[in-house]
């Protein structure tokens, strides 16, 4: 489910859902983990599923882990256009 920022709602379908249940929480394009977390830790979902951040940020499990620094999402990279893209955000160094 795509959250799109009635948390009542979310809770709603999870409540209704059998199975397993995978989100796509609204958050802060900066700070993806609290949503991840969130809705982790709170029972809210079994999964989470986070796109705009992963198509800004390849390496985003190190910044998840690290807690960023995230990169700006960039629309106009999205699935096509030219040859600027997913591979041309700067990716960060694990510590």
């Amino acid at each position: 489910m795509r959250e799109t920022g009635e948390r009542d709602l979310t809770l709603t379908m999870r409540a209704a859902w059998p199975g397993t249940f995978v989100l796509n929480p609204l958050y802060d394009e900066h700070a993806p983990p609290t949503a991840v977390a969130e809705a982790l830790e709170g029972g809210i979902a079994d999964a989470v599923a986070l796109g705009r951040p992963y198509l800004a940020n390849p390496d985003l499990i190190t910044r998840l882990r690290t807690e960023g620094p995230y990169n700006t999402s960039d629309p106009k990279s999205y699935y096509g256009g030219d040859t600027t893209g997913y591979t041309d955000h700067p990716t960060v160094t694990p510590a």
